[in-house]
């Protein structure tokens, strides 16, 4: 992950509600030192509009492990750990001149992996 500032403290109350959540990311999506960053994330989590799983795989799944490890699935969400395979996916798919898929999903992949300091060319431990 980047170098950010850590804001957080022990005595932020855990919003009871999901408006309360929802204002709560607000709030923290215009932070100077990592709204921008947390915005990207949010962008690319829901992954293509498309089935092709090997794509969701190489790309969603990887960032979902990586912005929230330790967390198992999300009402059928899929979270992976990195492999050589899912590179060489990234790989094809952010491949110069790439017709593949056109779709702004790959922005969004990009923006995502490099605000958590992730590769997409290589495999992410």
């Amino acid at each position: 992950m980047k170098k950010t500032k850590n804001t957080t403290t022990s005595k932020t109350p855990k919003p009871k509600t999901l408006r309360a959540a929802l204002d709560q990311i607000g709030r923290m999506l215009g932070d100077k030192n990592y709204g921008q960053d947390l915005w990207s994330i949010l962008t690319a989590l829901r992954g293509p509009d498309s089935q092709n799983l090997a794509v969701k795989f190489a790309t969603t799944a990887v960032l979902r492990d990586a912005a929230f490890p330790n967390r198992e699935t999300v009402n059928g969400s899929v979270f992976r750990k990195d492999q050589i395979h899912f590179a060489a996916t990234r790989r094809a798919i952010f491949e110069p001149g790439n017709k593949r898929d056109s779709s702004h999903f790959r922005r969004h992949i990009y923006d995502a992996f490099e605000a958590l300091g992730l590769n997409l060319r290589e495999v992410n431990d």
